[in-house]
This record gives structure tokens, C-alpha cells and sequence, in this order.
């Protein structure tokens, strides 16, 4: 099973604006969008985990960021939690975690972690998906920027509700954390939930900030049940973080 994780940057591509993706025309962001359709085509994951990715929201042209990569990049199959939902004056902000997949997703539920003082409602998505005939539960998550005790509280609630899972795991997503970090959430959810990463100490998979990374941010844990074949950064960027893309197989 071949699996993938982005963030989308709320589609605002890779030019530096001083208002982010808030002085860009939708035309524009459309244009950026389709670029990373051609991307996830090229890699052609079974399942792509997305971070900051838009429902129609007023700051990012006003159009369903996550059905629009869908249809771009040919997967049938999506599951989008929206953890930033407020119409505030004339600003609408809906955003959230999504997966795109080639097979059919199960079970699917999304989570907004509790609101942090430091950062913008981050949250998660997860779903059901079969591989070579057993089933795989797949996350896409998105942790706190700013604080690394909001990380902390954010994985406890993880992996609170993680621990239910019987099948084979796999999470994905920007944890804005390094692995080496004394205080790594990232290093507490794999302990907690007997997690593993690809190759943690290789300063060759950091994804941000792109096109030159400095820091890994962005992982793919994965259980026991599965192991990895190979785990790359994708050649092009198409955000301010880098996309990962790793093959699995059953141990």
C-alpha cells in the first residue's frame, strides 16, 4: 500500500505573499491546486492524508479546496473534517484534516482538538481502508504550531481514542515536532501506541521549510502489523512543507 502526506497551505502554493492565500485570486489558487493534483497523480498514492485543507472558505477563494484535488487528481473517495468552522463579519474560515483514496473509505469520523489560546483549532480525520484483503485505519492529523504542551494534550486525546483501534494503524500528518525533541509528541504517540517511523534520525526526509527544509515536521507512523519498503520527500514543491510519500507492506 503506497500512502502520502501534504500540507495544502490553504492552496496558497509556493510564491511568498505578504497576505498568504488572503490576496490571491481564486483563479490563482486553482492554478496552485492543480499542480498538486499533478503531484499525487505522479506519486499515485492509495491514500493521501491533507493539513490545512480548505472548504469553501472567503480566504481562499470560496471554493471546496479538498473536491477540487479530488476530481483534479482522479480519487473517488474523500473524507474532509472541518476543526475550523466560524463565520466571523464577512470572513468565512472552514478548514480542516481530510483523506483522498483510491478505495472505499469506512468508518469514517473527524475530531477537533480543544481550542488553544496559542494557535488556530487544529484536529483529525480517520478512516477504513482495506489492503490486500485486511483492514488499515488511517489518520490524518494536524498538531499545535506554537506550544509544545498544547502538542501534549492534543496526542493524549489521540491517543485516547486511538487505542480502541484493533485493525492496522498508520498516521500521517504535520506534527510540528521533530523527533529528537525532549518534549516530542511525535515520540509519545509512538511509544503510547507502539508507533514507528521511517529512518527518524535522516536529516533527508525534513519537509519544512520547503524548498530547503530545516525540520522534519511531517511523519508517517505505522504499527507493528506493517512495515515500511521505502519513505521519500516529493521532488517538487507545491506548499511551504514538503509531501512524503511511503510504501507499506504486511510483516
Amino acid at each position: 500500500m503506497r500512502v502520502a502526506t501534504l500540507n495544502l497551505a490553504h492552496g496558497r502554493g509556493v510564491k511568498v505573499n505578504p497576505l498568504g492565500q488572503l490576496g490571491l485570486r481564486r483563479k490563482t489558487l486553482e492554478k496552485n491546486l492543480a499542480a498538486v493534483a499533478r503531484a499525487i497523480r505522479r506519486e499515485a498514492p492509495d491514500v493521501i492524508a491533507l493539513q490545512e485543507a480548505d472548504a469553501a472558505s472567503d480566504w481562499s477563494g470560496g471554493f471546496d479546496h479538498v473536491a477540487f484535488l479530488a476530481e483534479a487528481a482522479g480519487y473517488p473517495h474523500r473524507h474532509h473534517g472541518v476543526h475550523v468552522d466560524v463565520d466571523r463579519g464577512s470572513l468565512g474560515l472552514h478548514y480542516g484534516t481530510a483523506l483522498l483514496a483510491r478505495r472505499e473509505l469506512a468508518g469514517t469520523d473527524s475530531y477537533a482538538f480543544a481550542r488553544e489560546p496559542t494557535d488556530t483549532r487544529k484536529g483529525y480525520v480517520l478512516a477504513e481502508i482495506e489492503f490486500a484483503g485486511r483492514p488499515v485505519t488511517v489518520v490524518s492529523v494536524h498538531l499545535n504550531s506554537k506550544s509544545a504542551a498544547a502538542r501534549k494534550r492534543q496526542v493524549h486525546t489521540l491517543i485516547e481514542h486511538l487505542r480502541r483501534v484493533k485493525a492496522a494503524l498508520v498516521i500521517l500528518g504535520d506534527f510540528n515536532t521533530k523527533w529528537e525533541s525532549p518534549d516530542s509528541a511525535l515520540r509519545l504517540i509512538a511509544e503510547e501506541l507502539d508507533l514507528r517511523p521511517f529512518q527518524p534520525d535522516s536529516d533527508a526526509q525534513n519537509t519544512f521549510p520547503a524548498p530547503a527544509p530545516r525540520w522534519r515536521l511531517d511523519w508517517i507512523l505505522i504499527s507493528d502489523q506493517l512495515r515500511f519498503r521505502d519513505q521519500w520527500r516529493w521532488p517538487e514543491q507545491v506548499s511551504d512543507h514538503l509531501g512524503v510519500t511511503a510504501d507499506l507492506e504486511w510483516r
